[in-house]
């Protein structure tokens, strides 16, 4: 049901289809992903494991490359089935331990890590965005870097960081980089921690004159925002209405869609007059994680998008 629900929602929200496979392990899940496209659905239980795979040619299995396809070809296997019913001895003297695990893998014997906890970025977080037309008014170009600069803060303060190092980049419209960075005095988690650091980049780093395409910011010598020290002279009063506005402000993008509240500054960007494109609202489809879906706990989720998004610049998000 959560699997068909997923199928579903992401057609009715996005305008594609996604295929999906379901079964005990990682191998069999993505196989079964593939068994019935477009928009196939596959459960493969371990009762039917062996009539399923007896469909399925070893070009097909995931982890088997064109070399070992055709080793084992001369030794006369064509299919999955035909794998798995191997001894084991002769696959592990044959393929060796890659070969051996895939054979656990197929049939039904979880040996690929399935790590449910939320994934977490470590070193950096970057936000870049490609925009047109081009510009060479440095309103419009530092509003577009604001968009980004708001982005990439969302993201650290939804898995809790803060960030001690900033680098802001300028593309030209003849595909030139320049980028500039610094590190802050404290640790930043709210982006507007960080703007006075960011205007100051963005007017060393901007040439009047020069047509630009793209922004982007890097956010980099992350850290938990638990554990972050106050500065000595820092309002702990002020601090916590601070945190208040930014999660009032978030859970408010969240809901109706990341510009809803933004700078002063971005709002040149809603401007009428063609000088900018408008960005579509993100849309959050509201998927549950698989350790918080109530699924049986050695049921693997494996999903494949096909075809493209119906509307320019959408951003899809998981969670």
């Amino acid at each position: 049901a959560i699997a068909a629900a997923i199928q579903d929602r992401v057609r009715r929200e996005l305008e594609i289809t996604v295929s999906v496979g379901l079964s005990s392990t990682k191998c069999l899940a993505k196989i079964a992903s593939d068994f019935r496209k477009p928009a196939g659905l596959t459960w493969v239980p371990q009762s039917d494991l062996h009539a399923f795979l007896e469909q399925v040619p070893l070009a097909d299995v995931w982890g088997l490359g064109p070399n070992r396809v055709r080793k084992l070809q001369a030794s006369g296997l064509r299919t999955a089935a035909d794998y798995i019913d191997r001894d084991e001895r002769w696959i592990r003297a044959t393929l060796h331990k890659p070969g051996w695990d895939l054979w656990r893998e197929l049939r039904g014997i979880p040996i690929l890590p399935l790590d449910t906890a939320p994934w977490r970025p470590s070193h950096s977080i970057g936000k870049s965005r490609t925009f047109w037309p081009a510009t060479r008014d440095p309103d419009i170009l530092y509003a577009r870097l604001l968009r980004n600069i708001a982005a990439a803060f969302g993201k650290l303060a939804r898995y809790r960081l803060t960030t001690a190092e900033i680098l802001i980049t300028l593309r030209t419209q003849d595909f030139k980089e320049t980028g500039l960075g610094a590190r802050l005095d404290s640790p930043a988690h709210g982006a507007s921690d960080a703007l006075p650091v960011v205007k100051d980049l963005f007017q060393k780093l901007y040439r009047p004159g020069t047509e630009y395409r793209a922004t982007g910011i890097v956010l980099s010598r992350l850290a938990d925002a638990a554990e972050r020290q106050g500065d000595l002279f820092e309002d702990p009063r002020s601090l916590a209405k601070k945190d208040a506005l930014r999660t009032a402000v978030a859970a408010i993008n969240a809901r109706y869609g990341r510009t809803c509240i933004v700078t002063a500054t971005e709002l040149v960007l809603d401007r009428t007059d063609g000088a900018t494109a408008p960005e579509t609202p993100p849309r959050h489809l509201g998927i549950p994680s698989i350790g918080n879906a109530g699924m049986a706990p050695n049921a693997i989720l494996e999903i494949k998008t096909e075809g493209r998004l119906s509307q320019r610049n959408t951003d899809v998000a998981i969670t």
